[in-house]
Parts: structure tokens; sequence; C-alpha cells
């Protein structure tokens, strides 16, 4: 049995889908039915609440106690289905919950990520991925990674140093950045698109040489064309000059066929007839009535002329003109696919390299496989397995990972087990993550089955075992105000769509559940040169303050934008007139200002320099503020003096710590307990997730952090009564008292560098795909895959407006602008009759009828309550996997132990003189005690003295420490020491371990280098500290 349910916003579509998975489990005798069953979401929020609400109400049917509202639903439903008494289904509910709880493992509600990864997992050697299958989420930064990796290819790969040359020029022309590497960053995302992978694919074959040949072609088909139109429209505008004629002797003057021959003359691409030119041929009039006779009769003699020559190049139009500006779109983006190209291959390479895998990774050789058999050997067991599918959120499904699961369906459908897919293609606002909405409206056929080899077979089976659905109609959520305006502007604004998509809003009306009005106004403020006010935020904040005069919390209250600039700017009034504004931004580690404390001590601990000791000190200094004024230097003190203060006041703080027990005891210091604390108890649940793969590695912890840690978030809401500001996207399935919604149908504008992949017409002898610019020019002359996403475009902005209207509860406020073009914007102005500040409502406004404790906004979970334990007492151990390389166990002395900080030291000495103070200033960043500081002081004073280490600390030296040389391969390397005397280099690596040969192939590779670069004469040494033995590197 296959089942479609649409299930409309506020609808109950989570009710539906737990109460078809506790039908399917208890409708049989068997506890461990429900271990047949396999739900899919996607996000770990989503599978978690829907696991939560099965328990939920297990619980309430295997419970002795009367139930009622959806519970009682619940038990009504399974009865009649199963045709079985309320006490035979407590017996079974009861059983169910026993056997669930003691087998949770076999409980399957995950993300489609997660099951994906399940499925491929046994198979890692087959697919040729990591045995491990170490997923990443941080695309970004590999494909940053990669994006340097081919850059610095540069210079090597003649080929592609030309085309890197050429696109990085255009993409910089294009963007006017004067980052190299940003553009090219930006050009990357394609990446993450499925239909980008696709089209891609095609291009595999292709070489730099190959793409840069193509490139000279199609540019040279451009210019043969550009020089034909030119020579037509300059040979024309000559015949009217030798004719002595002027523009005001034509017809239509400047506007008319004299324009119309410049145009050609200048010819740059396309342009349009106009309409003056066309009247003129029409009416074959082409001299203006204030010219003189004479000109009259010059005109009338060049007149066929003129028209032949119109007509001959309108002839064009549709064939050569139009194949030319499609010519010229793939030849201006032709060298910026090309290195996509590179990037693209670079980056598999990097992930291979690094033993990682993107999940969309996963899909795609789950796809590939179903692609080549019939029966997948990766599905035998989950065949079996599982008999009955329940997939979440459908409308935002790729279709890709529709595709890869079609065999399970039809394997299920043809055993006799059931598919249920829920969602609703209104709220698909996740295209630009390869949601597809349109596979859902189209079922019971498989949207673009021509992708499969077998999608006649796998339709075939989903139109045999079609069960048609009555779609979720009622809205549970909404005032009846709030449902009678979205009725009727969602039947207005589907009009705006074009025909193929109009059918996303069929059956768009919902019934009231709800006995109250509830409250709608619509505001319409003036744009341009008439706005006297800000218009938006203005209307924003007078609908704040009519909600808290009406007994409304600021935690009632949601503002929802399209872009995050518009969540900044719309925090920024609300902040200026104090009222308090949490958004999910604020919720992201990163911005947590005990959080950022932790992590700038943990960097100066890592390395102690002047710059990392001053955002410590800062931080600190800032906890300790509050909301008060911080002191920029803290007691008075530097901040190398102000941090060894404060550090010798927490002994049990040290680097050797374990991570996560050196997190916590920083966080202890600076006065918040991690137990009490959600964003330090998300910190030290980051670095325990890093240790576990990473070890106790502080530098590897702060470059993860750097890349992805800082932007993790909470979860939960906020605990205190404020008003949140966030992205419709981030308020999809949320749901609040008061909703304001500013700048309603504004045009997200997509930006210059928006590129679309095409097919070309195979006589244009391009490329087999193509990445163009969204430019009006192509959209208007046909080419489809743009005129597409022209209309898909503006199905996306009206689903996010939908998105939006529907989250509200009591009250709705909206402002549109009262001008412009954008054509939501226009519609919902054209239903309303609003001109700009005109205003129009319904319902009534009254007192808050569901007043709430304070904070209570959302209806999303509570924060997460932790009980106090303090980390006291022993310090934890925990393993470290590689020992430092200073280390040496049979004579753990204190150079090798704390070989770093002798490092830190011998760097900050120019000349012996230096050296008290570099010591005093690097064991207090190490947290080196008094005796091993004075140990190393000692010895490094007598090391110091030796005549033999002159050359290196002597008086008039040119000395630079730890400096960064790159190598061909761009690849960075440091020496510690590299002293010019004269024309002479002397290169000094220091070491605090035991002689090695691997040192001396390490000098030797600087002093390779430094001579390449300075053409000087270059000589290497190694000074082994704890035996004070300098050792000459021979070349």
């Amino acid at each position: 049995m296959f089942k479609v349910l649409h299930s409309s916003a506020g609808a109950g579509k989570t009710h539906a889908l737990v109460k078809h998975y506790l039908l399917l489990s208890l409708r049989q005798p068997d506890p461990a039915a429900y271990s047949h069953i396999l739900a899919l979401t996607f996000t770990n929020k989503a599978a978690a609440e829907m696991r939560e609400r099965v328990l939920v109400y297990l619980e309430a049917l295997a419970s002795d106690g009367p139930l009622d509202g959806a519970k009682a639903d619940v038990r009504n439903a399974v009865m009649d289905e199963a045709g079985v008494t309320g006490e035979e289904l407590h017996r079974r509910a009861k059983a169910m919950l026993t056997h669930m709880l003691h087998n949770w493992s076999k409980v399957a509600i995950s993300t489609i990520d997660a099951f994906t990864r399940r499925v491929v997992m046994p198979f890692t050697r087959d697919l040729q991925l990591d045995h491990e299958l170490r997923m990443t989420t941080e695309e970004e930064y590999y494909r940053a990674k990669a994006v340097d990796l081919v850059l610095e290819q540069a210079g090597t790969d003649v080929a592609l140093t030309k085309v890197l040359v050429a696109t990085c020029e255009q993409l910089l022309e294009d963007e006017r950045s004067w980052r190299s590497d940003q553009p090219l960053l930006d050009l990357s995302k394609q990446l993450t698109k499925e239909d980008a992978l696709e089209h891609l694919a095609t291009l595999r074959e292709m070489d730099s040489a190959q793409f840069l040949e193509l490139n000279k072609r199609l540019r040279a088909r451009v210019k043969e064309f550009r020089d034909r139109m030119r020579k037509i429209g300059s040979d024309s505008c000559a015949a009217l000059d030798r004719a002595g004629l002027t523009e005001q002797d034509l017809s239509y003057g400047r506007n008319g066929c004299i324009s119309y021959f410049r145009k050609l003359r200048d010819f740059e691409g396309w342009f349009d007839l106009g309409k003056n030119v066309a009247k003129t041929l029409e009416s074959d009039k082409w001299h203006s009535s204030s010219a003189t006779t004479s000109a009259k009769a010059a005109i009338d003699g060049l007149a066929p002329m003129l028209r032949s020559t119109i007509e001959a190049v309108e002839a064009l139009r549709d064939t050569e003109m139009v194949e030319n500006v499609i010519t010229e779109a793939i030849a201006h983006d032709l060298l910026a696919t090309a290195t996509l190209n590179a990037i693209d291959q670079r980056l598999e390479d990097l992930k291979r390299e690094e033993g990682v895998s993107f999940f969309s990774d996963l899909t795609r050789k789950v796809m590939a496989i179903v692609q080549e058999e019939p029966a997948p050997f990766l599905y035998e067991r989950l065949g079996e397995q599982y008999h009955h599918f329940l997939i979440d959120e459908f409308q935002d499904t790729s279709l890709m990972q529709w595709h890869a699961l079609l065999p399970l369906v039809e394997n299920a459908l043809s055993a006799g087990g059931s598919v249920l897919l829920v969602g609703d293609a209104k709220q698909a606002i996740y295209r630009w993550r390869n949601g597809e909405a349109r596979q859902f409206v189209a079922f019971p056929n498989i949207f673009r089955k021509e992708m499969l080899d077998r999608g006649d077979a796998f339709e075939s089976a989903l139109m045999r075992a079609h069960v048609p659905m009555e779609p979720l109609a009622s809205n549970h959520r909404s005032a009846k105000s709030i449902i009678a305006f979205n009725n009727a502007l969602a039947g207005k604004l589907k009009l705006e769509l074009d025909e193929k998509e109009r059918n996303v809003y069929d059956r768009h009306e919902q019934d009231t559940v709800r006995g109250d009005d509830g409250y709608v106004e619509v505001s319409c403020y003036a744009t341009g040169k008439e706005a006297e006010v800000d218009g938006p935020w203005e209307l924003m904040l007078k609908a704040v303050n009519d909600s808290l005069a009406d007994d409304f919390h600021l935690g009632d209250i949601a503002v929802l934008v399209r872009t995050k600039a518009q969540g900044v700017e719309a925090s920024d009034h609300l902040t200026e007139q104090g009222w308090d504004v949490v958004s999910p931004d604020g919720l992201t580690l990163g911005v947590n200002p005990v959080v950022c404390a932790v992590l700038n001590l943990l960097a100066w601990m890592q390395r102690p320099v002047d710059e990392n000791a001053a955002l410590a000190a800062q931080a600190i200094a800032s906890v300790s503020a509050g909301a008060g004024t911080v002191d920029p230097f803290p007691g008075g003190l530097k901040p190398r003096e102000f941090l060894r203060q404060w550090r010798s006041g927490y002994p049990l703080i040290s680097a050797r710590l374990p991570l996560v027990t050196l997190v916590c005891r920083i966080a202890e210091a600076l006065g918040h307990d991690p137990a009490s604390d959600v964003f330090i108890m998300a910190l030290v649940n980051e670095a325990h997730a890093f240790s576990n793969t990473g070890g106790d590695d502080l530098p590897g912890f702060l470059e993860h952090w750097e890349r992805v840690g800082k932007n993790r978030s909470i979860g939960g809401t906020p605990g205190k009564d404020a008003i949140q500001v966030m992205t419709v996207h981030k308020a999809k399935g949320l749901q609040f008292p008061v909703v304001i919604v500013p700048e309603a149908g504004k045009q997200s504008q997509g930006g210059k560098s928006e590129r679309i992949w095409i097919i070309p017409d195979p006589a244009l002898e391009g490329p087999p795909s193509a990445l163009v610019k969204k430019v009006k020019a192509l959209t208007e002359r046909g080419v489809k895959e743009l005129e597409e996403e022209e209309r898909l475009s503006k199905l996306d902005q009206l689903d996010v407006l939908y998105v939006a209207l529907t989250r509200p509860e009591q009250r709705l406020y909206i402002s549109v602008a009262g001008g412009g073009n954008d054509f939501l914007a226009k519609a919902l102005r054209e239903h309303l009759g609003l001109e700009a500040g005109a205003m129009w409502n319904a319902g009534e406004r009254g007192p808050n009828s569901a007043k709430r404790s304070s904070g209570a906004g959302s209806d999303g979970p509570s924060m997460l309550e932790l009980t106090s334990t303090p980390l006291q007492g022993e310090r934890q151990l925990a393993l470290r996997r590689d020992a430092p390389e200073e280390w040496d166990p049979v004579n753990p002395d204190p150079y090798r132990s704390h070989g770093r900080a002798v490092h830190a030291m011998l760097a900050r000495v120019r000349t012996p003189a230096d050296l008290p103070d570099a010591v005093a200033m690097e064991s207090t960043g190490w947290g080196l005690g008094a005796d091993i500081t004075a140990a190393i002081a000692k010895q490094l004073e007598a090391l110091l003295a030796k005549p033999e280490l002159a050359p290196f600390f002597g008086d008039g030296l040119e000395v630079h420490t730890e400096t960064t040389l790159l190598d061909l391969q761009g690849q960075a390397v440091r020496p510690d020491r590299v002293v010019r005397d004269g024309d002479l280099f002397r290169v000094l690596d220091i070491k605090t371990g035991a002689p090695s040969e691997r040192h001396k192939e390490q000098v030797r590779g600087y002093t390779r280098l430094l001579n390449a670069v300075e053409h000087k004469p270059v000589e290497g040494y190694l000074l082994y500290v704890s035996d004070g033995l300098l050792v000459p590197v021979e070349s």
C-alpha cells in the first residue's frame, strides 16, 4: 500500500505520522512489530521529537488512566483498524513498550543521512570508501582547502595556470572583489548541488588544455559574428552619412532606425528591434515630417537598402543571434567551469587522502549502484528487516535521496508492506539544499523517471499500490482570522505562478478548529523619496508595543525575516528600545562571552604570544565586568602580568590536563559551573567529541574550533523573556503567539554570481554541459533551464512567504512596501487594495486570551536542566595517542619534558642579554614551576655563553625566528632561527630530544630552499639543547 499524505501548516503532521506508526505496530499481537518499521526524517531534532512522541503515546495507551485529545484519537484509530478491544490494546501497548525499552536499538526512527550511512557501512571496501567511514559536515572547510590546493598548482601546470589566471581575472571583474580565492570559494558552492555534480560528471574527461582550446574556438565564433554585425551597422551608418542625412531627417529621430544601425555598428550582444523601427517597417515611412525635400528624396532612395538590411538582420534573430548570445554566455564562464572541474577533482582526492566522506557522497554511491543493479546488494538484509516505510517532510527530499530508496520501497510493496510519504509542497523552502518538491506533487508518478534504468518498473509498482488519501485540511494552530486571511491570499498569489507550478497550491484552503478570532494587520509603507521614516521597522516597533499593551510577553513575539542581514537590522531597532532580543545566531557557541574567554585562554596557553595574551586578558575582564565597562588594562597591568597573577590563583590549571578537564577547570576559574551553564556544557561536549577522535591535542582542538566548533549552536529556545528574531528557514516547524513579518514579499536578490547549468545544443559545438550566468538576455531567449529556474525561483519566494504567514497562533502583523516591482509585494497590495500609508486589518485586537508564563514563546523543547557537580578532586587520566617529538622516556629531563617552552624562550632571545626576560615571560605562559624554571634558565645561560653559539646569538646580526618559508609546492616550513651575517646565511634548528638523522634531512631542506630563494651561501646547524651540542649539517 502506497500512500501520500498532504499536510498543510498546523494540521497535525507529527501526530498523524506517530498515529500511523502505532497503527502498524499494534494491529498485530507481536510486541516487536515496531522493529519492522523504518521512519525517516531530515533533522536530528525531528527524529528525536518523533521518538519522544511515540513513547508518550505508547505510555498513555499502556497506562490505566483515562485518555483524551490526541491520545484518545490514537486509541480509537488503533481499535478501529485492528478490530481489538480497549483491554487488548492496553495489553499490546504494555508489551510493546516493555520490548521497545529493552531493545531500543531496534527503534528505526532516524534521519535519512544516518540511515544511508548505516546502509553503506558494511560495504565500504566495495564502494572504495575509508573502512572507518568517517563522516564530516565540514564541507565548507574541505572546499576551501581544495581551492587552496588548486591555486597552489599555478605555475607548475601550464594549461591549468592559464585557466586559473583567466578565471580569477573574470571572476574578480564580475564580483569586484580584491581576493583571488573568494570568487573561487563562491564558485565551489556549486559542488553542494546535485545537478552540478551530474553536469560535472560529463566534463570529467576534459583537461585544462581541452578547455582552453574550446574557449578559443567559442570566442573566435563570437568575435566573427560580432564583427559581421558591426560591419553591417557601419556600412548602413556610412551610407546615411554620405547622403548628408542627420538623425532629425529620419523617422522618429535618434530613437528610430538610426538607433538600430548604431547598435549594430557598436554590436556587443542582443538588442531588441524597438517599437519605432517596427512602426517604420510597417508604415514604410522613413523620413521625418521636418526633413527637407532633398533629404526626403535621399531617404526614399536609401529606403530599400535600409529595409533589406533590417530584415536581413532580423532574419538572424531566432537563429544565429540567439546562438551567439548562448555561445557568448558559455564562453564567458567556460574557464570558470574548468576551474570548478579542477576543484571538484582535487576535492575528491583530498577526501580520499584524509579518509572522510560527505553524506551526499554516500547517497551518490548508493544511487550509482541502484542504477547498475536491479536488486542492489546493499539492501539485501534491510529488505528483509523492514516492511513499512514512513518518510516525513518529503517535500525537502532530494531527487537522488528518493531514487536511491526506490528499490527498498518496491521490495516492501511487492511483499505486502506499506509506504507513507508525508509533506507539504507549499512549505518547500529548501530547494537550495537540493529539495525537490515537484516529485511530491507528481505522485504516484515518478518525477524524472528517465534518470533511472528501471524508472518505468518503479513507477508501475507505485501506481499499483497507490491508495489516495484525503489531505489534512484542519489547522489546529492559528486563530480564525489568520486562517481566513491566508486562504484568500494564497488563492490570489498562486495566480502569479506559471501554470506548471500552480498545482502546488491546489486545495490550499484550510478549515478552522479554534474558536477565537485572532487578529491580522497589514500596513503599507512609503518607499523612495516619499519615505519620511524607516517604514518597516517603525511598523515593527508599533506591532511590538501594541502586543505588549494587550498583555503579551516579549517571549510571545517572533520577528521573521528573509535574510540574516534583515535580522541584524531588526534586532538593532528592537534593542534600541531597550527590549531583550534573541536569535538562533545568539545561541551560537562562538558568540558567548564565557565560551570565548575559555577559548582565548586555551589559545594563550598553547601559544603565549602577546596577541593571545591581550585577547585572553580582555576576555577575563569582559566576563568579570558582565554588563559593566571593561577595563582595557585590568588591574592596571600589562596582559602578561595580569595573566601571570590570574593563573597563580588556579594551580590546578595546566596545559597537560586532558582537554575536557582543562575546559571545565578554566570555566570554573571564570566563575561558571559547566553543569549549570548550557553554553559551557555544549563546549565540554564539543571538546569531548573532538578528543574521541583527535585525542587531547590542544592545537588540533583550537584549529577544529575555528573551522566548525564556534559555529555550533545550543539546542532549545532562550530561557529569558525576549523577542525572537530569526529567518523564516529557522522558524519552519515552530509557532508563536505573535508573528511580525517586516518587508513581506521583498524579493531576495540572487547576486551577480548566480549561475545555472545548461545543456547546450550540440549544434553549437560547445561543451556537453555549461555553467552560465543567470541573466535576462538568456532567460528571454528560450533557454529552457533558465526559464525553469525563473519559474521555480518565484515558487520559492511564495513558499517562504507562506511559511512565515502560517507561524502565528493569535496575531499576525505584516508590513509591505508601497512601491517597487517585487511581484509578491505588488500582488499583496493589489489583493488588499493598499497604497502607501494605508492599513488593512481583520479580526479584533483584544487582551491576550492565552496568557502564558514569561519566555514561553515557542513550542520548541525547553532548556536542558543540569545538576551542578563541580569538577574537583583527582585529575582524570587520558592516554595520548602519540608522544611529543621532544619526549624521551629514558631521560625525561626538564628540556625534553618542556621542549615547546624551551623553543619559545629561545625564539625570544636575540642576544644572551634577552634571556632573563624571555624565561620569565614564557615560564608563566607555559605553567612552569619555579624549580623547573630556574633549572632551565641556568642551563640556557650556560649554553648561550659557549663561543660556538656567538654566530647565532651575537650582537649586530640580522635574526629571524620561526620565519615561514614556502617551497615550490606551496608547503610552509619554519626553521627555528635564520641568521644573516653579511652575504652568509646560517640556519639553526633547535632540538630538545635525542639526535636523529631525520633532523639533518630537515635542516638540509631548509638550506636548499633558502639558497634557491636568496642565491647566497647557506650553512645549516642543529643545536641539541640537553647536551649543548652544535652539529654542522652538510648540504
